[in-house]
């Protein structure tokens, strides 16, 4: 651990409150990733425009690919003070 606080600045362990802050917001972006998803599964495709849906389904898959990258490496929930 000693080899660890010589290269990280000492701030990353002392202020606990960024450290929730990234925690919450990994964990928030994938559960809105997820949610968009599911809500634009559930949407009747007559209720959006054509290029609206279009639009719509690439971000969400973007979003969902990020989330999927972010879970393989760990990031998303990531608690830096374990």
């Amino acid at each position: 651990m000693d080899s660890v606080r010589k290269w990280v600045p000492k701030v990353w362990f002392e202020n606990h409150w960024e450290q929730d802050k990234i925690f919450l917001a990994t964990a928030v972006f994938a559960l809105s990733s997820l949610a968009s998803g599911v809500v634009l599964w559930r949407v009747p495709k007559q209720g959006i425009r054509k290029a609206v849906r279009c639009y719509s389904i690439w971000v969400i898959s973007a979003m969902m690919f990020a989330t999927a990258y972010l879970g393989y490496w760990g990031v998303i929930g990531l608690r830096a003070w374990a």
